[in-house]
C-alpha cells in the first residue's frame, strides 16, 4: 500500500510539472538519443496510448490521479506513478486522493465524513481521520502478509529435516511421531503434522 501511496504523490507532481512544461513550451526542443530507459517509457507509452481517453481517466482514478487533461498528459501522469517506488507522505494526499487510495487498496469500513450539528465535517479533520485509518489498516495488511509467510504449510513439511520436525511437533503438541521402537518416525510425523495442519486450515 504505501507503494501505492507513493506512485500517487509521484503522479500529481509530475502532472504539475507537465502542467507547466505545457504552458511554458514554444519553443520545439531537439530530440534527445533514446536510451534502454527511454525505449521501456515509449513502450508503456504506446500500450497506454491504445486506450481511450474515458479508459486513462478510470486508469488514473484508480491511482488517486486528477482524471482531466489530455491524452498525453494523462499517459505521463501514469507512467510517472507507474515507475517510482518511494514512499509517499500521506500528509501530502487530499480527501479524494486518500478515499481513492482506500478504493485501490480495497479497505473496508472507510470512515465516512462526520457531521456536527448541520455543518459537515472540514476536509483537513476528515483527512486526518482518513490518514489514520490508512495507516492503522495498512499495517495489520503488511502483518497478516508477514503472518502467511511464516505459516507453515503441508507442502513445507517434506523440505524439513528431521531435527525442524521434531521441533515443529512439539510446539504443535503432536506426540505420534515414534514408531515402535520408540525412535523418531519421519512418515509418521509428517502424517500426524499433516493432520493438524489441514484441521487447523478448516
Amino acid at each position: 500500500m504505501k507503494k501505492i501511496i507513493k506512485e500517487i504523490n509521484i503522479a500529481i507532481e509530475t502532472l504539475e510539472a507537465v502542467k507547466e512544461q505545457l504552458k511554458g513550451a514554444k519553443a520545439t526542443s531537439t530530440p534527445a538519443k533514446v536510451g534502454k530507459s527511454e525505449e521501456k517509457e515509449e513502450e508503456s507509452d504506446e500500450d497506454l496510448s491504445e486506450l481511450t481517453i474515458q479508459e486513462l481517466r478510470k486508469k488514473a482514478k484508480a491511482l488517486g490521479l486528477p482524471a482531466g487533461g489530455s491524452k498525453t498528459a494523462l499517459i505521463e501522469a501514469i507512467n510517472a506513478a507507474s515507475e517510482d517506488e518511494d514512499d509517499i507522505d500521506l500528509e501530502e494526499l487530499d480527501v479524494k486522493q486518500l478515499l481513492a487510495v482506500c478504493e485501490e487498496a480495497e479497505l473496508e469500513d472507510v470512515p465516512e465524513r462526520g457531521k456536527k450539528g448541520k455543518k459537515k465535517e472540514s476536509d483537513e479533520d476528515y483527512a486526518v481521520r482518513l490518514r489514520e485509518f490508512i495507516e492503522e489498516n495498512m499495517s495489520e495488511e503488511d502483518d497478516d502478509d508477514d503472518d502467511d509467510d511464516d505459516a507453515v504449510t503441508a507442502a513445507d513439511l517434506e523440505e524439513m529435516d528431521d531435527d525442524e520436525l521434531k521441533a515443529l511437533a512439539k510446539e504443535m503438541d503432536v506426540t505420534d511421531i515414534l514408531d515402535k521402537k520408540k525412535k523418531f518416525n519421519r512418515a509418521k510425523a509428517i502424517k500426524a503434522l499433516t493432520a493438524v495442519l489441514e484441521e487447523d486450515e478448516d
